[in-house]
């Protein structure tokens, strides 16, 4: 938890100090089945800091302990993280193999948040792609999954890409209804994490 409050506060160093320390006690007391949670948050650290090859091997060291545990929504959100490193690394058939892989998994234990969140980044691998019929099929389903679940920084996230999409296709009136709807989503976010900005400080003041 300590790890999380520093992440949040993009105190990197600091936590993923906290988490390797989290990762050896999980290893001494034989905690194997969350000792994936701890290697994923250490690769979302790296991939924060752009530290793609490092982000890439917590990654997979995440999914192979779920993988051996048989935790499917855990390999299915560890596939996701590994296919935006390479959708970011521009090997745009590698992510988009992860992403598939991920949502086939997520359909199977009708994850709906996690089928938002593939189908999201499938629309935005072919948005770089400009792949621009499939990228509106996947983002606006994204978005429906989002706005059905409530899941704020999914709606934040798809209605930036579709405000994009729209604005790469001349479409004006439709990119900039979405450029409105993504600018106040990203202000209720803004006012969430400020919430919890100021109970993190808290947890670390009793701490």
């Amino acid at each position: 938890n300590i790890g999380i409050i520093y992440y949040d506060q993009k105190e990197y160093n600091k936590a993923l100090d906290y988490y390797q320390k989290s990762y050896e006690l999980k290893k001494e007391m034989n905690e194997i089945g969350s000792i994936s949670t701890t290697l994923g948050n250490m690769g979302v650290v790296y991939h924060d800091q752009n530290n793609l090859e490092k982000a890439l091997e917590y990654y997979r060291k995440a999914l192979a302990a779920d993988k051996q545990h048989n935790n499917q929504q855990g390999v299915a959100r560890h596939l996701g993280n590994i296919g935006m490193v390479y959708e970011e690394l521009k090997v745009y058939d590698k992510a988009l193999n992860y992403y598939q892989q991920a949502l086939e998994i997520d359909q199977n234990l009708n994850n709906r948040e996690g089928i938002g969140y593939q189908k999201s980044y499938i629309g935005s691998l072919n948005l770089a792609t400009k792949n621009f019929t499939t990228a509106e099929k996947y983002l606006l389903e994204a978005y429906q999954i989002a706005k059905d679940i409530g899941t704020l920084d999914l709606m934040e996230y798809t209605t930036g890409k579709l405000s994009e999409l729209y604005e790469a296709t001349n479409n004006k009136e439709k990119a900039f209804d979405f450029y409105k709807l993504h600018i106040t989503y990203k202000d209720s976010l803004a006012n969430e994490e400020n919430t919890r900005a100021s109970i993190e400080k808290e947890m670390q003041y009793l701490y």
